[in-house]
């Protein structure tokens, strides 16, 4: 691996900070929705689950037909490593489809949640969580009711969340700041009560009933036509996986500059965040919440919300949670990168394409063959060229499966020396030429 590089050369005092976080002060509102159990599987085999089958990952993530929207604030995140850097604070929207981990055999193992959206208006936030933990964060804009004196129930009404958006896709059309999600300022009734004492949220029996709800809520929310994978087995698997903890699974990637359809860098990770503090939990009353959709950020129609986008939809389930968490494990599950990193560039980059080019139709053993060639030029030591020819070994599986997509293209577009041909047909007749003077 690399040494990490920090942004001012302190790794704690970096937007990508020193893991793990603690998050003290955390209150959560959170809306649990009924969804289309299709809509949930093409976002979990789009993001998730084709990319551990391309990596040769033989477990799933499937989705059960909930959508949990949860609206969060932070008094204080900090780095556990580098506790003397400082905190910071952040308001946050997050979506989240909670999922089932099946083994090669479709056994389900584990419980989780996965985040195909979320916002923060903080920006160190945004691209830690992006870059090292594959939270799909993006800026955005926050409007929230003013809290009573904690653990009390915060306020439904009145909360408004914007980002950018496109409304529509024209070369006119300017990206602007508009609402993803937002409340009518009617009064909400007063939250429910819970079938616990939550007046002194200090009471072992109050703890123990109360953070078995988070994070999935109570396990009758899946009772029925909500478990479509464990049928009956659902509730019981929410409930043993309920509590302390909560695990996250997320993609994250790079795109490639010279390659846009591609990406340079492609990971599946996982991370547990960890409760280090009850505080207090409570109903809220289940409020509609509206969802407006643009050209360029259709979150309702993609995670099976409904279709009527902009329509208010009431929740199904809607509690708050205040506590403190730290995060735990993470690791990656799978990860990948192509074309590979140690390319050098000039004369030697172009050589190497070349080569490249011919390996994605010849044979291993010409490929072979290709590779001892280069490796008798004056461009460095053996054990260099063998590190290079690895990664492009490694890569040929990467174009051919993105040859099979690209229709009338070359598998693998890399850049091309002056002089060489620029059609299949032609860079066969090419390679044939090249041999023959071997």
């Amino acid at each position: 691996m690399a040494k990490f590089r920090a942004h001012d050369m302190h790794s704690g005092s970096d937007p990508q900070g020193a893991m793990p976080f603690g998050f003290d002060g955390v209150l959560m509102r959170s809306f649990w929705f009924r969804a289309a159990q299709s809509a949930l599987e093409e976002v979990c085999d789009y993001y998730l689950n084709e990319v551990a089958a391309e990596n040769g990952l033989h477990e799933r993530w499937d989705p059960f037909g909930i959508v949990i929207v949860t609206v969060a604030t932070y008094d204080k995140i900090f780095s556990k490593q580098y506790p003397a850097m400082g905190y910071m604070q952040q308001s946050e929207l997050v979506f989240s489809v909670p999922v089932i981990k099946t083994n090669i055999h479709g056994w389900p193992v584990e419980l989780g949640v996965f985040t195909p959206y979320c916002y923060v208006d903080n920006d160190w936030s945004m691209v830690g969580g992006r870059e090292m933990l594959g939270y799909p964060k993006l800026l955005g804009w926050f409007d929230l009711p003013r809290l009573g004196p904690a653990p009390g129930p915060p306020g439904v009404s009145g909360i408004t969340i914007r980002a950018n958006v496109m409304e529509h896709f024209h070369e006119d059309e300017k990206l602007e700041r508009k609402p993803v999600l937002w409340t009518d300022n009617t009064p909400a009734p007063a939250p429910l009560p819970y079938p616990a004492n939550v007046d002194d949220p200090n009471d072992p029996n109050v703890v123990a009933s109360l953070r078995k709800l988070w994070p999935f809520g109570p396990p009758e929310l899946y009772e029925g036509d909500a478990a479509p994978i464990v049928e009956a087995g659902l509730p019981e698997l929410v409930a043993k996986y309920a509590g302390s903890s909560q695990l996250n699974v997320g993609i994250k990637q790079l795109r490639d500059p010279g390659m846009p359809e591609l990406a340079c860098y492609e990971g599946l990770t996982t991370t547990i965040l960890e409760v280090t503090r009850f505080r207090g939990a409570g109903r809220l009353p289940d409020k509609p919440i509206h969802f407006p959709e643009y050209a360029s950020l259709n979150i309702f129609r993609r995670l099976g919300l409904g279709y009527d986008p902009g329509a208010a939809i009431e929740p199904i389930w809607s509690q708050w949670y205040y506590g403190d968490f730290v995060n735990g494990e993470s690791r990656n599950l799978v990860q990948r990168i192509h074309p590979p990193w140690n390319v050098p560039h000039g004369d030697l980059a172009e050589d190497l394409s070349a080569i490249y080019r011919d390996a994605i139709d010849d044979s291993f053993e010409q490929w072979q063959e290709s590779a001892e060639k280069i490796m008798r030029l004056r461009y460095g030591p053996m054990d260099y060229f063998m590190d290079v020819m690895d990664g492009y070994l490694r890569a040929m599986q990467v174009s051919r499966y993105v040859s099979e997509r690209l229709s009338g293209s070359f598998p693998m577009p890399v850049p091309r020396p002056p002089g060489l041909p620029s059609q299949a047909g032609e860079a066969g007749s090419a390679r044939r030429s090249r041999r023959a003077d071997r």
